[in-house]
């Protein structure tokens, strides 16, 4: 199943817009990220712009902005592997096991920042 990327950039473009609105909102936050999780092996989500010139939204997406909220992209595995390191006492065990059946997180991954559990 693919990605349209009339859809993926809407979502975007709408999600990086709040993120310059909160910003130049009366609220005075001092940063705001626009931030992106998704599964490390999601090619087609990854790639779901590349007709519109943008040809991995991952390293690409935020250069188009000349704005001050930033735009970081982490993915799933990266979450999962940093819980199975700084849990403490056992407490995730059980969500770390039902995550590593379900969607097989937890061992080294090629595109991720960490390296599993």
């Amino acid at each position: 199943m693919g990605f349209r990327s009339c859809a993926a950039g809407y979502q975007l473009f709408r999600q990086q817009a709040l993120a310059e609105a909160l910003l130049n909102s009366r609220r005075n936050y001092e940063f705001v990220i626009s931030s992106v999780a998704y599964d490390a092996n999601n090619e087609a989500l990854r790639s779901c712009l590349k007709t519109t010139g943008v040809p991995d939204f991952e390293t690409t997406w935020g250069e188009l902005f000349d704005g001050r909220a930033g735009f970081k992209v982490w993915h799933h595995q990266d979450w999962v592997n940093w819980v199975a390191t700084h849990g403490s006492g056992g407490e995730w065990d059980n969500w770390l096991d039902w995550v590593k059946n379900r969607y097989g997180y937890g061992g080294p991954c090629p595109r991720c920042r960490t390296s599993g559990r």
